[in-house]
């Protein structure tokens, strides 16, 4: 049996990434997140997260001190790193094709087989008039789509051209309220980053499934006019666009953000023989799919983050107790040092006293040494010795 790769993207807290950053080196980390060192790396920088200076690890296997910096506050829309996880597999790895498949004689599946959609807007859902009414005579970018007002908080997912823009509207409205008689609940998030679309989702239970409508377009090379050969002939090269794009009409609608289990689609685009209205069945029982294997996904990421956690905890345990044996140690090597050289004193002095017994200046020197030597030294302070294991007591691996 041929196995197939499947991409699953997942979302990580900042803090989190931030903890593993400094429990791990990042050539390991990388290594689970199927990413470069390189990429890792970026990704901190993008989502302002510290990372260990070049001979951290080193010191810290060594024992000696090394800081670790707070993480720095950052926007909301940086507070969730994605990473994707790859996946060989015969099925999904998460819902196995005979446990996702949905009945074909499912209520909801039905119902949007007999659901037939409005002939315009009025009564349409608020967010579609809204999008609609901030999308109509506005810019249009390169390819010749409408384009929302830049950063707009009325944005839909909907990439489409003027010809198609009513049309791609109403098939969304008759999918809203046909999905609301299920109980989903039709959303949009603002634009992140500074973009033009925010995403467009159906909230299914526990699961936000992000879809998306965009028109082909055809491309063709521009033709030049008069001043563009001028240009060309005194620069050497055409000033603009080299291509034109023009509308086809033919619309796609897919769910985005997560890849379909094998032997389903989530894309489809209007054909010869379907378009995407008549498809609404089939695009129902892709959303409950979504839905039932975005809750799945959740559920694994969490676990995965557990353990990840879990082993973190343990290897700051480990380096706690390697710190505090090391620790233990280097205090008794410098208390026997230290006990070293104040039997190497105490010979002085009593080669001293053998050798001018009768200089009273020389043995009131020595009985002065002996006091002072008497209070330093570890064998008449036992309690230096067992402050040692009492310093290590407790085991601090934060």
């Amino acid at each position: 049996m041929t196995s197939n790769v499947i991409r699953y993207p997942s979302y990580m807290s900042r803090e989190f990434l931030y903890e593993l950053i400094w429990d791990r080196p990042r050539t390991e980390l990388s290594k689970e997140f199927s990413i470069s060192d390189v990429g890792l790396t970026k990704k901190c920088v993008k989502h302002d997260i510290p990372r260990p200076p070049v001979g951290y690890w080193a010191k810290l296997a060594h024992g000696k001190p090394v800081e670790r910096p707070e993480l720095p506050q950052v926007d909301e829309g940086l507070a969730l790193v994605e990473f994707h996880y790859y996946s060989a597999a015969e099925t999904a790895p998460v819902v196995e094709r005979e446990k996702a498949r949905v009945a074909l004689d499912d209520p909801r599946i039905s119902a949007a087989s007999e659901a037939k959609f409005p002939s315009s807007l009025k009564g349409s859902n608020q967010l579609i008039r809204e999008f609609k009414s901030s999308i109509l005579k506005k810019s249009h970018n390169r390819y010749g789509f409408v384009e929302s007002p830049y950063n707009s908080e009325s944005s839909l997912d909907v990439v489409v051209t003027d010809g198609s823009l009513q049309r791609a509207c109403i098939f969304l409205s008759g999918l809203v309220k046909l999905c609301a008689t299920y109980g989903w609940v039709f959303g949009r998030e603002s634009p992140k980053y500074g973009g033009r679309r925010g995403s467009t989702y159906f909230q299914i239970g526990e699961a936000k499934v992000q879809i998306k409508i965009k028109e082909k377009v055809t491309q063709r090379s521009r033709e030049l006019t008069q001043e563009d050969r001028e240009h060309k002939k005194k620069w050497g090269y055409v000033w603009g666009p080299k291509h034109e794009y023009d509308p086809t009409g033919i619309l796609t609608f897919s769910i985005e953000g997560i890849s379909a289990p094998s032997g389903y689609k989530f894309r489809w685009s209007d054909s010869k023989k379907q378009v995407i209205e008549e498809r609404l069945p089939q695009i129902v029982e892709a959303l409950i799919i979504a839905g039932e294997e975005q809750v799945e996904r959740t559920k694994d990421r969490i676990e995965r983050e557990c353990q990840y956690e879990l082993a973190a905890q343990e290897r700051r345990r480990e380096e706690a107790r390697a710190r505090k044996e090391q620790k233990i140690i280097s205090d008794l090597v410098s208390l026997a040092e230290e006990h070293d050289r104040v039997r190497k004193i105490s010979s002085l002095l009593d080669d001293l006293s053998e050798k001018y017994p009768i200089s009273d200046d020389v043995q009131s020197s020595i009985r002065e040494a002996r006091a002072r030597l008497k209070e330093v030294a570890p064998l008449e302070a036992p309690d230096r010795f067992s402050d040692i294991f009492k310093s290590t007591g407790d085991l601090e691996y934060w």
